[in-house]
C-alpha cells in the first residue's frame, strides 16, 4: 500500500509540473507576442544612437558622447512610457487575444508582469550602447549568459518548489533590472564621465540625422 501511494504521488506530482509548465508557456508565448508588437514603439532608436557614437568615441569627444547618451536616455525613457501606457491601454481587449484558452490564472496580472518586464529592459539599458560602440559586445554577452543561466536555474527551481506562475515571472523581472544594473556599473566604471551631469544639448544636426535613420 505503501509503495503504492508513493507511486500515485510522484505521478501527481509530475503531471502537475508539467501542468504547470505547460501552462506557463502558453502564455508566455500569448504575451511575448503582444509584447513584441508593442515594441515597435523603440524602432530602431538604439542602433541610431550606437551608429552616431562611432566618430565622437573615435575622436575623442567626450562632451558629444555625453549629449548623445542623455538623449538616448530620455528617448528610452519617452518609449518604456509609451509601451507601458499603450499596454495598459490593451488590457480591456486582452480576451480577444485568449478566449480559446482555459487556464486558472489571473491573466491580467499575468499580462502587466509581462509588460513590467518589457518595460524594465529600457531602464538603465542606453548604457550598454556605449559598450557596443566601443567593440565591448563581449562583456554584455557575458553578462547576459549569466543572467540567462541564473534566471533559468531560479525559474526551474520556483515553478517546482512553489508551481506559482506569478513568483515566476516576478524574478524574471527582478533579474532582468539586476543585469541591467551591472551592466551600468560596468559602463560607468569603464567610461566615468557619461556620469556626468553636466552636458550639452544635443546638436540639431545630430538629432535630425537619428530622426532620419528612426524613421527609415
Amino acid at each position: 500500500m505503501r509503495k503504492k501511494n508513493s507511486f500515485k504521488n510522484m505521478v501527481a506530482s509530475i503531471i502537475s509540473n508539467v501542468v504547470t509548465i505547460v501552462i506557463g508557456l502558453v502564455a508566455q508565448n500569448i504575451f511575448n507576442n503582444i509584447i513584441a508588437m508593442l515594441s515597435i514603439a523603440e524602432l530602431g532608436l538604439g542602433s541610431a544612437i550606437i551608429y552616431n557614437l562611432y566618430k565622437p568615441i573615435a575622436t575623442n569627444d567626450i562632451e558629444k558622447i555625453k549629449s548623445l547618451m542623455i538623449y538616448y536616455k530620455k528617448s528610452y525613457r519617452i518609449v518604456a512610457l509609451v509601451i507601458f501606457v499603450i499596454g495598459l491601454l490593451i488590457i480591456p481587449i486582452l480576451p480577444f487575444f485568449i478566449e480559446n484558452i482555459s487556464i486558472k490564472i489571473n491573466i491580467n496580472l499575468i499580462y502587466i508582469l509581462f509588460l513590467l518586464d518589457s518595460v524594465c529592459s529600457y531602464l538603465l539599458s542606453y548604457k550598454r550602447s556605449i559598450l557596443y560602440a566601443n567593440q565591448k559586445n563581449y562583456i554584455i554577452n557575458i553578462i547576459h549568459i549569466g543572467y540567462t543561466f541564473i534566471l533559468n536555474i531560479v525559474q526551474i527551481i520556483i515553478l517546482f518548489e512553489t508551481k506559482n506562475y506569478y513568483l515566476y515571472l516576478i524574478t524574471k523581472i527582478i533579474l532582468r533590472i539586476l543585469e541591467n544594473v551591472v551592466i551600468s556599473f560596468i559602463a560607468n566604471k569603464k567610461y566615468p564621465y557619461i556620469k556626468d551631469k553636466k552636458y550639452n544639448k544635443l546638436d540639431k544636426k545630430t538629432e535630425k540625422d537619428i530622426n532620419t535613420k528612426v524613421r527609415s
